[in-house]
């Protein structure tokens, strides 16, 4: 090769790179000047954009979101998304036809603005105004209004069946719910006021509390959650109304005495106890008009006639088999 074609050829060359970088230096400069590049770690310092995707068929926005990027590196990543939610699912149909959604702005927020409660403002003002919104939750960071199908929370259900927590794990939900229980007085109680169940919702809870009021085991553990534990005064008069005028059945009354007697408590003992005129007066009157059962009128005579002098005890039998009430007996005998 000839001098004079080297000096030719490398001041072609020269020429060629040199358009060549002046070419990238324009492109790096319109992608400036169009928010056009990759995210770098100063993109948390750009404002925020909230933008809509238009489903080209009806001329709908179908979802609501935000990015500090520029709208088209935006519409790409949802392009090219591999995921299975339903926006995805719906931009994978717009694809199979050959379409795809149309990206526009909707409102720029700035650093120092609030770009969670613009995103949450215009995600309910288009459902407010009919709109069919892919949207899975209520906008801004979390999963607000996030509302799983019957099948994903028959799914998480299953995943979490039969899973024992670490011991530090249930105290930490304890200690968690103590304390919003304390910040917010009765909201615990009331959160789930006025929720109506299905019949079948309804039959499965009344099965389940069936099952467990007849666990003996389950039993045990409430009754010894309770032994010892000091009531109020309020709980106490609460428990007495509740109880008042209420009658009790055979069975209940031998279950009660069942269980006195095998915790070896003693009746009380009410001999020689002295009651006040008024008391005396309310026994008095409850026993008015009361007929009192062949066995009760024995036992009321045979310990009467250990106490009465041998003389009246013929006298106090008859009267008992009469059929008088305990006063006139006793007014009778002269032993009132």
């Amino acid at each position: 090769m000839s001098q004079l074609s080297s000096l030719s050829f490398f001041g072609k060359l020269k020429t060629s790179v040199l358009e060549i970088k002046n070419g990238i230096n324009s492109i790096l400069t319109r992608a400036r000047e169009n928010n056009d590049r990759p995210e770098t770690n100063e993109s948390s310092y750009q404002n925020t954009k909230i933008y809509g995707l238009i489903d080209p068929r009806t001329n709908q926005i179908r979802y609501i979101g935000k990015t500090i990027r520029s709208l088209g590196d935006r519409l790409s990543q949802h392009m090219y998304e591999k995921a299975k939610h339903h926006r995805a699912m719906w931009i994978l149909g717009l694809k199979y036809i050959g379409l795809q959604p149309q990206i526009v702005l909707i409102e720029t927020i700035p650093l120092e603005g609030n770009w969670i409660a613009a995103e949450r403002k215009w995600i309910a003002y288009y459902k407010s105004m009919g709109y069919s919104l892919v949207n899975k939750t209520d906008g801004g960071e979390g999963v607000i209004g996030l509302k799983h199908s019957d099948a994903s929370r028959k799914k998480m259900s299953l995943q979490h069946l039969g899973k024992k927590l670490p011991t530090l794990t249930r105290q930490r939900i304890s200690q968690s719910l103590k304390r919003f229980s304390l910040e917010n007085p009765g909201k615990l109680a009331t959160r789930k006021t006025g929720i109506k169940h299905s019949e079948k919702t309804k039959a499965k809870l009344r099965i389940h509390i069936n099952n467990l009021a007849n666990d003996p085991s389950i039993r045990k553990k409430i009754s010894d959650s309770k032994l010892g534990k000091p009531l109020s005064e309020k709980h106490k008069k609460a428990i007495s109304e509740s109880h008042k005028g209420k009658k009790l059945s055979t069975e209940h009354k031998s279950n009660i005495g069942n269980s006195i007697r095998a915790l070896g408590i003693k009746p009380p003992n009410h001999t020689g106890k002295k009651r006040s005129p008024k008391t005396r007066e309310l026994m008095s009157r409850k026993q008015i008009g009361k007929k009192l059962t062949p066995e009760t009128r024995e036992k009321i005579s045979l310990n009467k006639s250990k106490l009465l002098k041998p003389d009246l005890v013929d006298t106090v039998k008859n009267l008992t088999r009469q059929g008088l009430s305990i006063r006139k007996i006793a007014k009778a005998a002269n032993c009132s």
